[in-house]
């Protein structure tokens, strides 16, 4: 209701258009669990998808699409506006995890470890989500005197696998 309220000041300025990106719709269905409440999101959605000067951009992983075709009022919408994103293929999968850190002056102390991330997530689905949340975790537990990304670090969130459990003050969630 309040993006609605926002977007009805579109009505002062009439040549303005607005893109509105909703990135990981996935946590619709993960941090909130009143299927009523999802409803009437999607609903809402799919009325600002159909505004001439509104348009809508989602972000959802893959292993969530059958979730969202359950909102019925964005199904007719997400089967004419769908385009799926492949996960990376490993090698591009590397250099998202290399390169960042390298314009900046770090490195990961052990080659390997980026061979191991790698691995551990590639074809598997939100294989991206996953490791691009494990390189924040690295990079803020990152070796400042040094500058690299280490693999005790890495230890010490759970790899790949823990790294969604894992909270910077060394503590589990």
């Amino acid at each position: 209701a309040a993006l609605q309220a926002r977007l009805a000041k579109l009505e002062e300025v009439p040549d303005d258009k607005v893109v509105l990106v909703v990135d990981q719709l996935e946590e619709l269905f993960t941090l909130c669990h009143d299927p009523d409440e999802q409803r009437r999101f999607g609903e809402r959605l799919a009325a600002l998808a159909v505004e001439e000067r509104v348009r809508v951009v989602v972000t959802l992983r893959d292993d969530f699409l059958i979730r969202a075709q359950s909102l019925i009022a964005l199904r007719d919408r997400f089967a004419r506006g769908l385009l799926l994103l492949a996960t990376p293929e490993p090698e591009e999968l590397v250099r998202i995890l290399v390169e960042p850190a390298r314009r900046v002056g770090y490195r990961f102390e052990d080659p390997a470890l980026v061979t191991e991330m790698v691995d551990a997530v590639a074809g598997k689905p939100g294989a991206l989500p996953l490791l691009s949340f494990t390189a924040t975790t690295l990079w803020q537990l990152r070796d400042r005197h040094f500058q690299q990304l280490t693999r005790k670090a890495y230890g010490s969130i759970g790899g790949v696998a823990g790294a969604g459990f894992f909270r910077v003050d060394g503590r589990q969630r």
